[in-house]
Protein backbone atom coordinates (compact mmCIF):
# COMPACT_ATOMS: atom_id res chain seq x y z
CA UNK A 1 0.00 0.00 0.00
CA UNK A 2 1.29 3.29 -1.05
CA UNK A 3 0.61 6.84 0.40
CA UNK A 4 1.31 10.41 -1.22
CA UNK A 5 1.89 13.39 1.03
CA UNK A 6 0.54 16.60 -0.80
CA UNK A 7 1.63 20.31 1.12
CA UNK A 8 0.80 23.54 0.21
CA UNK A 9 1.70 26.69 1.56
CA UNK A 10 2.35 30.24 0.97
CA UNK A 11 5.24 31.73 2.29
CA UNK A 12 6.47 35.68 2.14
CA UNK A 13 3.32 36.04 -0.58
CA UNK A 14 5.15 33.26 -2.70
CA UNK A 15 3.06 29.76 -3.42
CA UNK A 16 4.35 26.76 -3.28
CA UNK A 17 3.85 22.72 -3.54
CA UNK A 18 5.48 19.66 -3.11
CA UNK A 19 4.56 16.41 -3.09
CA UNK A 20 6.02 13.05 -1.34
CA UNK A 21 5.04 9.44 -0.91
CA UNK A 22 4.93 7.04 2.12
CA UNK A 23 5.07 3.38 1.29
CA UNK A 24 3.88 1.01 3.69
CA UNK A 25 3.71 -2.98 3.79
CA UNK A 26 1.27 -5.40 4.79
CA UNK A 27 2.02 -5.32 8.51
CA UNK A 28 2.86 -1.40 8.25
CA UNK A 29 1.37 1.87 9.31
CA UNK A 30 -1.59 3.58 7.40
CA UNK A 31 -2.50 7.04 7.36
CA UNK A 32 -6.24 8.36 7.11
CA UNK A 33 -7.03 10.97 4.74
CA UNK A 34 -6.39 14.32 6.28
CA UNK A 35 -7.39 17.61 5.12
CA UNK A 36 -6.74 20.90 7.33
CA UNK A 37 -5.13 23.73 8.68
CA UNK A 38 -3.91 24.57 11.74
CA UNK A 39 -3.62 27.97 12.88
CA UNK A 40 -0.09 28.50 14.71
CA UNK A 41 1.37 31.79 13.59
CA UNK A 42 3.56 30.26 10.83
CA UNK A 43 3.32 30.25 7.39
CA UNK A 44 -0.34 29.33 5.89
CA UNK A 45 0.12 25.20 5.56
CA UNK A 46 -2.08 22.54 3.74
CA UNK A 47 -1.23 18.71 4.02
CA UNK A 48 -3.57 16.46 2.11
CA UNK A 49 -2.86 12.27 2.36
CA UNK A 50 -3.80 10.84 -0.39
CA UNK A 51 -4.03 6.94 -1.15
CA UNK A 52 -2.11 5.93 -4.51
CA UNK A 53 -0.06 3.50 -6.57
CA UNK A 54 2.64 6.12 -8.18
CA UNK A 55 6.36 5.57 -7.49
CA UNK A 56 7.85 7.58 -4.38
CA UNK A 57 9.10 11.10 -5.46
CA UNK A 58 10.71 13.99 -3.33
CA UNK A 59 11.09 12.64 0.07
CA UNK A 60 14.33 13.84 1.60
CA UNK A 61 16.26 11.46 3.81
CA UNK A 62 14.58 14.05 6.94
CA UNK A 63 10.78 13.69 5.85
CA UNK A 64 11.44 9.81 5.29
CA UNK A 65 12.97 9.57 8.83
CA UNK A 66 10.29 11.40 10.08
CA UNK A 67 7.45 9.90 8.04
CA UNK A 68 9.23 6.88 9.97
CA UNK A 69 9.05 7.50 13.18
CA UNK A 70 5.27 8.49 12.86
CA UNK A 71 4.26 5.53 10.94
CA UNK A 72 5.71 3.44 14.21
CA UNK A 73 2.57 4.50 16.03
CA UNK A 74 0.59 4.81 13.59
CA UNK A 75 -0.67 0.88 12.71
CA UNK A 76 -4.13 0.11 11.88
CA UNK A 77 -5.99 -0.42 14.86
CA UNK A 78 -3.97 1.18 17.34
CA UNK A 79 -5.64 4.30 17.81
CA UNK A 80 -9.13 3.08 17.93
CA UNK A 81 -11.16 5.23 20.85
CA UNK A 82 -14.25 4.73 22.40
CA UNK A 83 -14.63 8.16 21.43
CA UNK A 84 -14.28 8.89 17.73
CA UNK A 85 -12.22 12.47 17.57
CA UNK A 86 -11.97 14.59 14.92
CA UNK A 87 -9.32 13.90 12.44
CA UNK A 88 -7.40 16.58 13.27
CA UNK A 89 -6.89 15.52 16.73
CA UNK A 90 -5.16 12.06 16.20
CA UNK A 91 -1.54 12.12 15.75
CA UNK A 92 -0.16 13.88 12.34
CA UNK A 93 3.25 14.27 11.45
CA UNK A 94 4.16 18.29 10.20
CA UNK A 95 6.76 20.51 9.06
CA UNK A 96 5.76 23.75 11.95
CA UNK A 97 8.47 25.65 9.60
CA UNK A 98 9.84 26.94 13.22
CA UNK A 99 13.77 26.90 13.29
CA UNK A 100 13.33 28.00 16.95
CA UNK A 101 11.55 25.02 18.46
CA UNK A 102 14.00 22.72 19.23
CA UNK A 103 13.98 18.78 18.99
CA UNK A 104 12.47 17.55 22.20
CA UNK A 105 10.50 20.53 23.09
CA UNK A 106 6.89 20.72 23.57
CA UNK A 107 4.51 23.36 22.58
CA UNK A 108 1.22 23.24 23.67
CA UNK A 109 -1.24 26.24 21.68
CA UNK A 110 -4.42 25.97 23.68
CA UNK A 111 -6.44 27.83 21.61
CA UNK A 112 -6.30 25.02 18.47
CA UNK A 113 -5.81 22.30 21.34
CA UNK A 114 -2.71 21.24 19.98
CA UNK A 115 0.68 19.56 21.50
CA UNK A 116 3.77 19.62 19.22
CA UNK A 117 6.38 17.08 19.77
CA UNK A 118 9.57 18.50 18.38
CA UNK A 119 11.60 16.26 15.89
CA UNK A 120 14.69 17.36 13.80
CA UNK A 121 14.54 20.15 11.73
CA UNK A 122 11.42 21.87 12.66
CA UNK A 123 9.14 19.01 12.02
CA UNK A 124 7.05 17.62 15.02
CA UNK A 125 4.21 15.02 15.77
CA UNK A 126 1.12 17.10 16.63
CA UNK A 127 -1.60 15.68 18.78
CA UNK A 128 -5.16 16.63 19.37
CA UNK A 129 -5.20 17.98 23.35
CA UNK A 130 -7.66 19.20 26.28
CA UNK A 131 -6.72 22.54 28.07
CA UNK A 132 -7.58 24.42 31.21
CA UNK A 133 -10.85 26.14 30.98
CA UNK A 134 -10.71 29.46 31.61
CA UNK A 135 -9.31 30.89 34.78
CA UNK A 136 -7.26 28.01 35.25
CA UNK A 137 -5.02 27.88 32.33
CA UNK A 138 -1.54 28.78 33.41
CA UNK A 139 0.88 29.47 30.42
CA UNK A 140 4.59 29.65 31.20
CA UNK A 141 7.89 27.35 30.77
CA UNK A 142 7.99 24.90 32.40
CA UNK A 143 10.76 21.35 32.54
CA UNK A 144 9.47 17.64 32.57
CA UNK A 145 11.14 16.53 35.72
CA UNK A 146 9.50 13.17 36.44
CA UNK A 147 7.51 10.58 34.33
CA UNK A 148 5.14 8.33 36.06
CA UNK A 149 2.71 4.99 34.36
CA UNK A 150 -0.28 4.91 35.44
CA UNK A 151 -0.38 7.54 37.50
CA UNK A 152 -1.31 7.79 41.55
CA UNK A 153 -3.73 10.61 41.40
CA UNK A 154 -4.83 13.43 44.37
CA UNK A 155 -6.61 16.45 44.13
CA UNK A 156 -4.61 19.87 45.13
CA UNK A 157 -6.52 21.71 47.92
CA UNK A 158 -7.40 24.33 45.32
CA UNK A 159 -9.64 21.71 43.84
CA UNK A 160 -10.92 20.62 46.87
CA UNK A 161 -11.72 24.01 47.91
CA UNK A 162 -13.74 24.93 44.69
CA UNK A 163 -15.52 22.06 43.82
CA UNK A 164 -15.76 19.87 47.37
CA UNK A 165 -18.79 18.14 45.82
CA UNK A 166 -16.32 16.59 43.44
CA UNK A 167 -13.23 16.16 44.89
CA UNK A 168 -13.37 15.79 48.37
CA UNK A 169 -13.80 12.12 48.37
CA UNK A 170 -10.34 11.73 47.01
CA UNK A 171 -8.35 13.66 49.72
CA UNK A 172 -6.73 10.50 50.71
CA UNK A 173 -6.29 9.71 46.76
CA UNK A 174 -6.62 7.37 43.81
CA UNK A 175 -4.39 4.44 42.74
CA UNK A 176 -3.76 4.13 39.25
CA UNK A 177 -5.70 2.90 36.56
CA UNK A 178 -8.43 3.30 33.89
CA UNK A 179 -10.79 5.48 36.28
CA UNK A 180 -8.11 7.88 37.33
CA UNK A 181 -8.17 11.28 35.47
CA UNK A 182 -4.09 11.11 34.94
CA UNK A 183 -4.90 8.26 32.54
CA UNK A 184 -2.45 6.03 31.40
CA UNK A 185 0.97 8.42 31.64
CA UNK A 186 1.75 11.82 33.30
CA UNK A 187 4.43 14.09 32.67
CA UNK A 188 5.45 16.45 35.88
CA UNK A 189 6.30 19.82 35.07
CA UNK A 190 8.13 22.03 37.60
CA UNK A 191 9.42 25.70 37.15
CA UNK A 192 12.66 26.74 36.97
CA UNK A 193 13.39 26.64 40.40
CA UNK A 194 12.75 23.27 40.57
CA UNK A 195 9.25 23.37 42.10
CA UNK A 196 6.41 21.16 41.48
CA UNK A 197 3.55 22.98 39.63
CA UNK A 198 1.13 20.77 39.73
CA UNK A 199 0.98 21.38 36.11
CA UNK A 200 0.85 17.75 33.91
CA UNK A 201 0.34 16.50 30.61
CA UNK A 202 -1.91 13.36 30.90
CA UNK A 203 -4.02 10.55 29.60
CA UNK A 204 -7.35 11.21 30.39
CA UNK A 205 -10.71 8.89 31.40
CA UNK A 206 -12.71 11.26 29.21
CA UNK A 207 -11.51 11.14 26.22
CA UNK A 208 -14.27 12.88 24.77
CA UNK A 209 -12.88 16.18 26.02
CA UNK A 210 -10.20 16.09 23.96
CA UNK A 211 -10.37 19.80 21.91
CA UNK A 212 -11.88 21.28 24.62
CA UNK A 213 -10.97 23.64 27.70
CA UNK A 214 -12.43 21.95 30.74
CA UNK A 215 -9.42 20.85 33.05
CA UNK A 216 -8.23 22.52 36.06
CA UNK A 217 -4.83 23.46 34.31
CA UNK A 218 -3.18 20.76 32.98
CA UNK A 219 -2.88 19.46 29.13
CA UNK A 220 -4.73 16.30 28.51
CA UNK A 221 -4.41 13.87 25.88
CA UNK A 222 -6.21 9.92 25.16
CA UNK A 223 -4.67 7.38 26.57
CA UNK A 224 -3.28 5.84 23.66
CA UNK A 225 -1.79 9.45 22.45
CA UNK A 226 0.08 9.90 25.84
CA UNK A 227 1.66 6.45 25.57
CA UNK A 228 2.87 7.53 22.85
CA UNK A 229 3.82 11.06 23.81
CA UNK A 230 5.68 9.76 27.20
CA UNK A 231 8.24 7.36 25.20
CA UNK A 232 9.38 9.75 23.24
CA UNK A 233 9.59 12.66 25.90
CA UNK A 234 12.71 12.50 28.04
CA UNK A 235 13.49 14.02 31.77
CA UNK A 236 14.62 17.47 31.03
CA UNK A 237 12.64 18.84 28.41
CA UNK A 238 11.44 21.90 27.84
CA UNK A 239 7.19 22.48 28.02
CA UNK A 240 6.15 25.64 26.42
CA UNK A 241 2.00 26.13 27.30
CA UNK A 242 1.11 29.39 25.19
CA UNK A 243 -1.20 31.97 26.48
CA UNK A 244 -4.61 31.92 25.23
CA UNK A 245 -5.87 34.29 22.76
CA UNK A 246 -9.36 33.19 23.35
CA UNK A 247 -11.36 33.93 26.35
CA UNK A 248 -12.90 30.36 26.64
Amino acid sequence: MQFFVKEEHSSAGEFQKREFSWFQGNKGASFAPVHGFFSLPLARTEFSWVRGDRAMQNFTRRELICAGALGCFLPTTAWAHKVKLPERFEPQLINTRRDDWMNGDIHVVPDDFFLYFMLEDGMAIRYGVGVGRKGLYEPGEFTVDRKAKWPWWRPTNAMIRREPHKYAKYKDGLKGGPNNPLGARALYLHDDDGRDTYLRIHGTNAPETIGSAVSNGCARLTNEHVKDLYDRVEIGARVFLYPKVTTA
